[in-house]
């Protein structure tokens, strides 16, 4: 599943520091985003999302628009005008700015994208180990880049992403990508595995696993999704997902010392 990214003036899409280019592959394309540069246009009304922050999202008869504020002023950086029933999208980019889709613009159309077949975005560290994938869930915090660092430094352990993780149904089973969207650690790689557990963690005197009910599993992992709320059926099927993750893989709950011990202990899960 991808998004095909043209500038219409050949200009460049993204700053050295930025990992989206990494994550390029033969993914099958879904969304045409052509970018323009210059004059941005007003997103129009009505407002169906107010994030409180650096993005508002509108509607334009079929397609979606959003408004992305980055830096001073009060007019918008980026407006994206996306109908995705139609796989097609332009985003405009206000003057000569040298780089295009900043997130969470990015994070926002992935989220809907991902909706639409079976998956969603997670607030969690995903590693691969011996093949398969951890799901290591929780808020800024709770010691995801800590495990990321730690996963980090075995040979046999890949960290698809410190922060963000995508979960997608498949007809072969769950599976987790790693996605640019990286923690305090800085990892993330295009790389999936086979989804084996779901950890929910917090910090805690010593290491205690804990396995809890599929109920509680999908509350605590909705809650930890990016779910594209402006668009309601999406956000529905989008939850109906995390909903049925928690109903078919083990859930635990991992009070844990931030050490090799709690590796171990996570290990013992694939």
């Amino acid at each position: 599943m991808g998004v095909r990214l043209r500038d219409a003036g050949g200009g460049p899409l993204f700053p050295a520091e930025n990992p989206s280019p990494r994550f390029r592959g033969p993914a099958a394309r879904v969304l045409d985003l052509v970018v323009r540069r210059g004059p941005v246009p007003e997103p129009g009304e009505p407002v169906v999302f107010d994030s409180e922050g650096p993005w508002r999202v509108f509607r334009r008869g079929a397609a979606h628009v959003f408004a992305l504020h980055i830096g001073s002023g009060a007019d918008p950086s980026e407006v994206a005008v996306v109908d995705f029933g139609a796989g097609r999208g332009v985003l405009h980019v206000r003057g000569a700015r040298d780089f295009a889709f900043e997130h969470p613009l990015d994070e926002a159309i992935f989220s809907r994208l991902l909706a639409d077949r079976g998956g969603l975005i997670v607030h969690a560290c995903g590693v691969r180990l011996a093949g398969r994938g951890l799901l290591l869930a929780g808020q800024s915090g709770a010691g995801k880049s800590t495990l990321a660092r730690l996963f980090a430094s075995d040979a046999d352990a890949t960290v698809l992403s410190d922060d963000r993780v995508a979960a997608r149904r498949t007809r072969a089973g769950a599976r987790l990508f790693g996605t640019p969207w990286s923690g305090t650690a800085g990892l993330a790689q295009p790389a999936a595995a086979p989804l084996a557990a779901i950890v929910f963690l917090r910090h805690a005197r010593l290491n205690r696993l804990r396995r809890i009910a599929p109920a509680e599993a999908a509350v605590r992992l909705l809650a930890l999704s990016v779910l594209p709320y402006w668009d309601p059926p999406a956000a529905g099927r989008a939850a109906a997902t995390g909903t049925a993750l928690a109903a078919h893989y083990p859930a635990w709950d991992f009070g844990f010392l931030p050490d090799r011990r709690a590796v171990e202990a996570l290990r013992r899960l694939v």
